[in-house]
């Protein structure tokens, strides 16, 4: 990590060393070219004009444009000094980033270096310094921070427009901001990360709050105007709103997902939020109304996580993208494919939760894999990894408070894509010790399932080497009550209603009955 540069220190030659600096580290693939050169051979002027480091990203960048190739070298070669570095170090991750539009078979991506302007490129990078240089809390950001957390144009997968002249557009917001921005500067150094919780409380809890409230609904992700116009979103909406405001006043932000609860059904997204001053990361639920105090800044989300991702610009290759990469001919979840290809992620898990590593054998050599927990009524890959040429799989920094989690393969066959369960279902305890689940005689002692629908036809299954099996076709009592005589022990099992929808969570008798 660079360190904290102060205002009076921001000469160019030293933005400009730094910059460098960071595209060697966000960037591992960078290398010295030769000679940039696109798709024919010629010599690429806008590639020419950055330094050695990021030229054969930015070169690569305008051959992956295609016809909007000269929108990007406009935006590079219009622009000068840092500003320059600055576009370069974001044409370099266009292609890896896209709007996403309804959810299909397929995700259609459309890839940022085929869409992107040279007048919002420009746009977004100009209005990021001029941030940088006129908030007090905002001068006090790294290079390093302000270039992944407050430079970028896009949060998600939105669609793209010029959120931060947007949001400079509302009176009544920038005058809120002001007024906090005399206080910063007045407080002593001490009191400093005070008027910043203030700040994110005005832009969330104050002014986001009564301009949007939480309503769940589909994808795909809107961008922050259109949400603000609306009224309404869900978290994801109400995240990239929160983030797009902070971004425009100098504040780094990014989003933070937890892909699917392991005990519980649907998922989160919240905004994480940099705090100069204390030099410390914050989590904020978007358009939250909570009291401004030290609570409101470290929500625990749910407690229980199979996997947490946080957003990082200049990850578009890391190490999660990488993991699950397909192969030519392979398939691969269209959820996993939007949460964590479409996006830069770093895997944060250890610090929600506490995490250990689990290995498989006995797989497919090369087959690539994925770890599920169960979820809206089915299982949903939260991760990925390829198996060794061994048959080996290892999935690591795993979510370990008693998670019961799946490994699964995945096809296509025709338009549907075909799920299966590669191997015994497995509960990873908080020892770090996974229990692989077996079918094992059933016991004799009843079993008592309660919170069902009362006097409800149900069918009690067992999850089989390929299928759910049926345990037992029962009415419940009237308190909703469902009891098996002699139930399987150490097998996942779940209740299905009668129009073969799950009811509740997964179920495993050990040496009592423990839901997950």
């Amino acid at each position: 990590m660079l360190e904290t540069i102060p205002p009076e220190a921001r000469a160019p030659h030293v933005i400009l060393r730094l910059l460098l600096a960071i595209c060697a580290i966000a960037l591992p693939s960078c290398r010295e070219a030769e000679s940039p050169r696109d798709v024919d051979g010629v010599p690429s002027p806008a590639a020419a004009a950055v330094p050695g480091p990021m030229a054969p990203d930015v070169a690569a960048a305008l051959e992956a444009a295609g016809p909007n190739r000269p929108q990007l070298e406009r935006a590079i070669l219009d622009s000068h000094g840092d500003e320059q570095k600055a576009a370069a170090w974001l044409v370099a991750r266009t292609p890896f980033r896209g709007t996403v539009g309804n959810l299909e078979a397929h995700l259609a991506k459309v890839s940022d270096s085929e869409t992107l302007s040279t007048d919002l490129l420009r746009a977004d990078v100009t209005q990021a310094f001029e941030a940088w240089h006129r908030w007090p809390w905002a001068r006090e950001v790294d290079s390093d921070t302000f270039l992944q957390f407050v430079l970028p144009y896009r949060m998600t997968t939105e669609e793209l427009e010029d959120w931060r002249a947007f949001l400079l557009g509302f009176p009544d917001l920038v005058a809120g901001v002001e007024r906090l921005a005399e206080a910063y500067r007045a407080a002593p150094e001490q009191g400093r990360s005070a008027v910043f919780r203030q700040l994110v409380h005005f832009l969330n809890s104050e002014w986001l709050a009564s301009h949007m409230k939480y309503a769940p609904r589909g994808m795909p992700d809107l961008a922050p105007s259109k949400a603000i116009a609306a009224g309404t979103g869900r978290c994801t909406d109400l995240t990239n709103a929160l983030i797009a405001l902070c971004r425009t006043f100098g504040v780094p932000a990014t989003g933070v997902r937890t892909l699917w609860w392991p005990k519980a059904d649907s998922n989160h997204y919240w905004a994480a939020i940099y705090d100069p001053a204390a030099k410390t990361w914050y989590d904020v639920d978007a358009a939250s109304t909570a009291p401004l105090d030290d609570a409101y800044f470290h929500i625990q989300h749910g407690g229980c996580h199979a996997k947490v991702y946080k957003i990082a610009p200049g990850e578009e290759r890391g190490a999660v993208a990488r993991a699950v990469e397909p192969r030519e001919g392979e398939a691969i979840p269209p959820l996993l494919d939007w949460y964590l290809r479409c996006t830069p992620m770093v895997d944060v898990t250890s610090e929600y939760t506490k995490v250990s590593t689990t290995s498989w054998s006995g797989l497919v050599p090369g087959r690539l894999y994925g770890l599920a927990v169960f979820n809206n009524g089915g299982l949903q890959e939260v991760a990925a990894a390829r198996a060794t040429p061994t048959g080996e799989v290892a999935f690591s920094d795993v979510g370990a408070q008693d998670v019961l989690y799946f490994i699964t393969t995945f096809e296509w066959k025709g338009n549907t894509l075909a799920q299966h369960v590669a191997g015994p279902p497995f509960v990873l305890r908080l020892d770090g010790k996974a229990i692989r689940l077996r079918f094992l005689p059933a016991r004799d002692a009843q079993v008592t399932i309660d919170c069902l629908p009362a006097t409800a036809e149900v069918s009690l299954r067992r999850l089989g080497d390929t299928a759910w099996e049926e345990v037992l076709h029962a009415k419940t009592d009237a308190e909703g009550r469902l009891t098996v005589a002699h139930a399987p022990r150490e097998t996942v099992m779940v209740v299905f209603d009668s129009n073969d929808r799950p009811i509740g969570r997964p179920m495993v008798l050990f040496e009592k009955l423990e839901r997950f």
